[in-house]
């Protein structure tokens, strides 16, 4: 996926170019909308439970419904994660094993494999089915707002908290991907995702419950004053970097790739090849490590990111009401 042009913030200069294509943006949320209106949405026969966004790229979608289906473990529930697999080539309906690769199922697909049950579709319907079939009891969906072919029973809209909505403006004007307002109103609750409460967010006429989390890279105390350099691709790797940073890592060097960038081998070589020379580490994240194959996975370190919510009481009321008890 191609880096985020930089008018769809919030500045001045840029407006003029959001304003020009503004008029594709709004064809664009008409045909968002019309798509969901008009289709008839399947309900499956266990509770759904959705993670999606409002805009393009990356919010912290995967690791929420990592914390989404432990806590439903937790509760005693046998949760699948239900995913399209964006980047691989199996369009499903399939379970992800330890065989398939990233270019099979996608990165995020298959770094969630390792820890919980994953099935891929395109046809999330179908996807439903087979979850249900193999046992699951409730189904988990990364991403898929925006999709109305599987009915939800609970939504959780996620929001930067540093980039917030950027200019306001709907694809390719600006990041939405549809008008928050009526992407609330088939919300259950909106998930603000780090920041520090100055990012201006969409006005909440329904007073849905909002949870706040925080995605923080773990940094083991070795890593402390080590020369490193880093690289990722994924949706803000800035934030990787500036936590590797603050965190105490001497980050010598740093390259941002695309979001779901699907490594060359001699892209890994160079990468490698930079960091011997410097007598540095290399690391980077899970999501990127899991495009990896074992031979270019080899002398890298993985960096690991946790999320923690600053109400597990709502978001367990509001797991429970949604996925029942588990049978």
């Amino acid at each position: 996926m191609p880096r985020a042009p930089d008018f769809w913030q919030r500045t001045e200069g840029a407006q003029i170019t959001a304003r020009l294509l503004s008029p594709l943006g709004a064809l664009y949320a008409k045909v968002v909308a019309g798509k969901i209106a008009g289709t008839r949405s399947v309900r499956a026969s266990i509770p759904v439970i959705c993670a999606g966004n409002i805009t393009m790229g990356g919010v912290g979608k995967t690791p929420f419904v990592a914390l989404l289906a432990n806590r439903l473990i937790d509760m005693g529930h046998a949760p699948f994660i239900l995913m399209r697999g964006y980047g691989g080539q199996e369009k499903g309906p399939l379970r992800v094993t330890p065989a398939h690769t990233a270019s099979d199922v996608g990165d995020e697909a298959r770094m969630l494999a390792d820890r919980l049950p994953v099935i891929i579709s395109s046809d999330r319907p179908a996807g439903a089915e087979l979850a249900a079939l193999d046992g699951a009891s409730v189904i988990v969906m990364d991403d898929g707002f925006q999709n109305p072919g599987l009915a939800k029973d609970l939504s959780f809209v996620l929001i930067d908290g540093e980039a917030g909505l950027g200019n306001g403006h709907v694809f390719p004007a600006g990041p939405l991907r549809e008008h928050p307002e009526a992407a609330l109103k088939r919300a259950q609750a909106v998930v603000i995702v780090g920041g520090d409460g100055d990012t201006p967010l969409p006005e909440n006429p329904d007073n849905l419950p909002v949870l706040h989390a925080t995605l923080q890279s773990v940094i083991h105390e070795a890593l402390k004053g080590t020369k490193a350099h880093a690289f990722s691709g994924i949706g803000r790797p800035e934030k990787f970097f500036r936590q590797l940073s603050a965190s105490g890592v001497n980050l010598l060097k740093e390259q941002g790739f695309p979001d779901h960038h699907a490594y060359a081998p001699h892209e890994i070589a160079k990468l490698k090849d930079a960091a011997h020379k410097d007598g540095a580490m290399l690391l980077t994240t899970e999501k990127d490590m899991a495009r990896l194959s074992p031979a270019e996975a080899e002398g890298i370190t993985v960096i690991r990111a946790d999320m923690t919510i600053d109400n597990p009481a709502l978001l367990g009321d509001l797991l429970a009401r949604a996925a029942g008890e588990p049978t």
